[in-house]
């Protein structure tokens, strides 16, 4: 029988919200969803799905990438999606996979690909790491392995301490962010190499270390610069009130934009006066008092200008189609605010400056570091040191 490609996409969108991807990795697999039937209902208004169809999607955008006009990124999700509709004519389902093949790094010699297989399974086996994590580790052997190839290696042989230094020092401009894992993998690829008697490299592994990641600067708000916020939102609209909520909540609970985002009516105990929620982040359940200013706010937003759906999700979005905000989209609120008062800081403000602000303030009020990290619902207590440092009352003694 044939199947509609409109509903393949459908139920595949379906299946993947069932994962535990983020809604930025969900957003854009539906975006290249998308493209694909776009593609395909240029040539048919109801396309079904063909073979042909899709080998004639992935020519054109591979036509496209060689050409420079769309971005590696773009042709690997596309391709992505493409993988994925055919994988979901042969199933029917939508079951987790790796996307190696559209790798740029292609590996020739058997030797390596046999390696890159066998270090893969052993690692997965062995360390029972997340999906995403043994991914980006098999993105780092095939990259090391690809790299010794150019240097004309069919295995590893021959391979010393000159060759390895030398991957991971040519990763380092296009990988500034990521050497901590980058070299963290390298470690345990000279390990199992040793382990499986490959070869055998004498060499401290802990001369491999990344360049010392500095710090990053805590935007913090005063308490007159969150007054001016909330003055400037209209609470006489429904967007205003909801607005107010999320920024109060925000800068008196310390709660994350993800745990915002995810509150349910049902978290809400109004006899105790607290938010009972279990944290996206730690997974640990917590209890967020409510001061009387917010449980009003709360209750004039759900009685006056929630939307009246059937959902139980807390913070809803103002247009159609109604659905549960996401946590980016309260960064845009944020500073949707800043800029109406001129409250702009040298490096974009986001919702997580209401949270270190937050902290910030208690440890200005003398709050010891583990109330501190209590209240924000730190996985560890030591989290809370940050904020000390950078509190004007201790820089003053």
């Amino acid at each position: 029988m044939e199947k509609s490609l409109n509903i393949m996409v459908k139920s595949i969108v379906k299946e993947l919200k069932k994962t535990n991807l983020s809604f930025g990795t969900l957003k854009r697999h539906k975006a290249c969803l998308n493209s694909v039937l776009k593609y395909c209902i240029a040539y048919d208004l109801k396309p079904i799905y063909s073979k042909k169809l899709i080998e004639d999607f992935l020519s054109d955008i591979k036509y496209l990438y060689e050409k420079k006009e769309i971005s590696y990124g773009l042709f690997r999700d596309r391709s992505k999606a493409a993988y994925l509709i055919t994988e979901y004519n042969k199933t029917g389902t939508y079951t987790p996979k790796h996307f190696f093949q559209f790798s740029k790094y292609t590996l020739v010699s058997p030797s390596f690909k046999k390696f890159l297989k066998d270090e893969f399974n052993y690692h997965k086996e062995t360390y029972h790491l997340s999906e995403r994590i043994n991914e980006q580790n098999y993105y780092v052997t095939k990259k090391f392995c690809f790299y010794l190839e150019s240097l004309s290696f069919k295995n590893f042989n021959n391979l010393t301490i000159n060759e390895t230094i030398d991957f991971i020092d040519s990763v380092k401009k296009t990988n500034k962010g990521n050497m901590k894992t980058i070299i963290h993998h390298v470690k345990k690829i000279l390990i199992y190499l040793d382990k499986m008697d490959i070869v055998h490299i004498n060499l401290n592994l802990s001369i491999l270390k990344p360049q010392f990641t500095p710090t990053k600067e805590i935007i913090t708000f005063s308490k007159e610069e969150i007054t001016k916020i909330l003055d400037a939102i209209d609470r006489n609209t429904d967007v205003g009130r909801r607005d107010y909520e999320i920024i109060l909540l925000g800068i008196t609970t310390g709660l994350r934009a993800c745990d915002v985002v995810s509150l349910k009516l049902t978290n809400i105990d109004w006899k105790k006066e607290c938010l009972k929620i279990t944290q996206n982040k730690t997974g640990k359940e917590i209890k967020v008092p409510l001061l009387a200013n917010i449980s009003n706010a709360l209750a004039t937003y759900i009685l006056k200008a929630r939307p009246k759906i059937n959902s139980n999700t807390l913070f809803l979005t103002s247009r159609n189609p109604i659905k549960q905000m996401i946590p980016y989209s309260l960064n845009n609120i944020l500073r949707k605010y800043c800029k109406k008062v001129n409250v702009i800081k040298e490096s974009k403000e986001t919702f997580h400056s209401l949270r270190r602000s937050f902290c910030t303030w208690l440890s200005q009020n003398l709050i010891s570091v583990d109330l501190i990290a209590e209240c924000a619902g730190h996985s560890n207590v030591h989290t809370a040191d940050r904020y000390i440092s950078v509190s004007p009352v201790f820089c003053q003694q």
